[in-house]
C-alpha cells in the first residue's frame, strides 16, 4: 500500500499538478493556471509531477540539512572565540538559503513550460478576469483567517520591546493594518462571487490529484482523523497567547527559553524515533514536511526518516547543552558584574572567583574581578588580575587601562603613565583613560586639569556616574560649591531613573 502523501511538500505538489486540468483522457497545461494552454498526455503529467516531486524532497532535504550544519557552526563559533556572531552574518545566510531555494522551485515549476516550448499551443493565456475568479476559488476562508490573526499578532511580536504604537514600532502597526484589509477585501470578494455576482461567472474548481494507485478508503470521519492536528495547532495557539501576557513576556526574557525550546524539539524528534520502532510508521521532522513511510513497503525512505531524525535529536539536545552551559556562565558574569563597593568584600567576589575557576583561560573573568578588589581598594590584588588579563588579551585596552588607575590611586604615577600611554594609542577615547588621568593629576593638585579632563569624558558619555562625582569633588575642593551641588543634583536624577553607567 503507498501511503497518501501529506504536509507541504504534498501542498506543492498538488499545486504543481493543479496546472494540468483534465480534458477527456488527456490534460491541458496552463503554466501557473494562466499561460497558454498545451495539450498533453496522461504519462506526460504524470513523468512533469513525479520529477517536480523528486526536485521539491531534494530541495527541502538540502535546505534541513543545510540549516543543522549553519546551527553547528554558529555555535562553534560562538565557543570559540567567547563572542556572539553578528546578526548580518546569521540573517545573511537565511537569506541565501531562501534565495538559493526559491530559484530552484522556481526552475523546478518551470520545467513542463521549457520541455513543451516547441509546441504549438491550443489556446490563448486565460485574462486576468478569469485569473481572478481563478484564484478567489482556491483561497479558503481558513487561509485569510489565518492571516488576518498573522496580522493582529504582527506588531504585538515585532515590537516586544517597546509600545507597538511609538515611534518605528507604528511602521509594523500600519503593515499589519494593511494585512488584516487586504485579507478582509478578498474574503468580501470570494464570498460575493460565491454568491453570484453576475460579473463573476462560477467558480472554478481545482482539479484534485488522483494518487498513482488505488488507496484504502479512510472509514474514519474526517474531524476525527484531524483531530489530533486541531489539539496540536490549538495548544501552539494557547502558547503563543501566553507569551503575550506578563508572566509569559518575562519567562520569554529568561535565557532557559531558547534552550528549553530547543531541548522541547529534540525530545519530540525522540519521541518520532520510538514511536517508529514500535509501529514500523515515521514522518521526518519537522511534523507535516513528509509524508508518513512505512517499514515494510518503503524502507529506504523509513530507515533515511529514522536517521534524520535521530540526527536532529543528537542536534537537539547537544546544543541544548551548549546553551544551558552557556546560560550559567552568562549567569556568573551578571553576578559577578552587578558589583557595589557597599557589598562586602567576600560577597562580591564570589561569583568572580567561581567565574575565574570554570574559565581560566577567560580575560574578561579576571578583568571584572580586578574591578571587584579595585572599588573595595584592594589595589594589589586588583593590579595582579588586570596583569592576568592583559596576558592573556594583550590587544584589549581595558586591562592596562584599569591597572593604570589602579597605580594611579597607589600615587605610582610612572607606571600609571605607562599603562596610560598604552592605551592612548589604541583607544584614545577610552573612558578609565581620562578617569585615571584625572586621578593623578588630582594627586599632584592640578585640580583645573583633573575638571578639563572629566569634562571631556562627560562630554562623550554625559552619563558617567564616576566622573560626575570625581568631577564633583574636584570642584568642591577649589572652592565651587555651587557647580559641584549640580555635579551631585545630576548624578542624583542620573541613579534615579537607572541611567547612570
Amino acid at each position: 500500500m503507498t501511503t497518501p502523501r501529506t504536509g507541504s511538500v504534498a501542498s506543492g505538489r498538488q499545486l504543481f499538478a493543479d496546472q494540468f486540468e483534465r480534458d477527456g483522457n488527456s490534460y491541458i497545461y496552463r503554466r501557473s493556471q494562466k499561460g497558454e494552454a498545451f495539450r498533453v498526455t496522461a504519462e506526460e503529467r504524470t513523468c512533469f509531477v513525479d520529477e517536480f516531486d523528486r526536485h521539491m524532497r531534494r530541495a527541502t532535504w538540502t535546505i534541513y540539512l543545510a540549516t543543522a550544519v549553519a546551527i553547528v557552526a554558529v555555535v562553534l563559533v560562538m565557543m570559540r572565540t567567547k563572542s556572539e556572531v553578528p546578526d548580518t552574518a546569521i540573517y545573511g545566510s537565511l537569506a541565501a538559503l531562501v534565495l538559493a531555494y526559491m530559484a530552484y522551485f522556481r526552475w523546478a515549476w518551470s520545467a513542463p513550460a521549457r520541455q513543451l516550448s516547441g509546441r504549438t499551443p491550443i489556446a490563448r493565456e486565460r485574462s486576468a478576469d478569469e485569473v481572478r475568479r481563478l484564484t478567489l476559488g482556491r483561497i479558503t476562508y481558513g487561509q485569510l483567517a489565518g492571516a488576518s490573526a498573522a496580522g493582529l499578532a504582527l506588531p504585538f511580536v515585532a515590537s516586544s520591546r517597546g509600545s507597538p504604537i511609538s515611534g518605528w514600532n507604528r511602521i509594523w502597526l500600519l503593515f499589519a493594518g494593511g494585512i488584516v484589509v487586504l485579507a478582509a477585501v478578498q474574503a468580501f470578494r470570494k464570498w460575493r462571487l460565491e454568491h453570484g455576482d453576475p460579473s463573476s461567472g462560477p467558480v472554478a474548481p481545482s482539479p484534485q490529484l488522483q494518487p498513482a494507485q488505488s488507496q484504502v478508503e479512510d472509514s474514519s470521519p474526517q474531524l476525527i482523523r484531524q483531530l489530533p492536528r486541531y489539539l496540536l495547532f490549538g495548544g501552539f495557539l494557547l502558547f503563543i497567547a501566553f507569551l503575550f501576557t506578563p508572566v509569559g513576556k518575562q519567562w520569554a526574557k529568561n535565557p532557559t527559553f531558547f534552550t528549553v525550546l530547543i531541548v522541547a524539539c529534540g525530545g519530540w524528534s525522540l519521541f518520532t524515533v520510538a514511536r517508529g520502532f514500535k509501529t514500523g510508521t515515521v514522518r521526518p521532522f519537522l511534523r507535516g514536511s513528509f509524508s508518513t513511510y512505512e517499514r515494510e513497503s518503503q524502507p529506504y525512505a523509513f530507515w533515511a526518516s529514522m536517521g534524520w531524525n535521530t540526527i536532529f535529536t543528537c542536534l537537539c539536545l547537544w546544543v541544548g547543552l551548549q546553551m544551558n552551559q552557556q546560560t550559567g556562565a552568562q549567569h556568573l558574569q551578571e553576578r559577578c558584574s552587578r558589583r557595589s563597593s557597599a557589598d562586602p568584600l567576600e560577597q562580591a567576589v564570589a561569583p568572580c572567583n567561581e567565574w575565574v575557576t570554570r574559565e581560566p583561560r577567560n580575560s574578561r573573568a579576571y578583568l571584572e574581578r580586578g574591578i571587584v578588589f579595585l572599588n573595595h581598594w584592594k589595589m594589589d590584588a586588583a593590579i595582579d588580575d588586570f596583569t592576568r588579563a592583559h596576558q592573556l588579551d594583550p590587544a584589549s585596552p581595558w586591562p592596562l587601562a584599569d591597572r593604570g588607575i589602579s597605580y594611579a590611586w597607589k600615587n605610582d604615577q610612572d607606571r600609571a603613565r605607562s599603562d596610560f600611554a598604552v592605551v592612548r594609542k589604541t583607544d584614545p577615547l577610552n573612558p578609565v583613560l581620562f578617569r585615571g588621568e584625572a586621578v593623578l593629576q588630582m594627586e599632584t593638585g592640578d585640580l583645573d586639569s583633573a575638571i578639563d579632563t572629566l569634562t571631556a569624558q562627560l562630554a562623550h558619555d554625559p552619563s558617567d556616574g564616576w566622573s560626575l562625582q570625581t568631577r564633583a569633588d574636584a570642584y568642591q575642593q577649589r572652592g565651587d560649591f555651587d557647580k559641584a551641588r549640580v555635579d551631585r543634583n545630576r548624578l542624583t536624577e542620573l541613579e534615579t531613573s537607572g541611567r547612570a553607567s
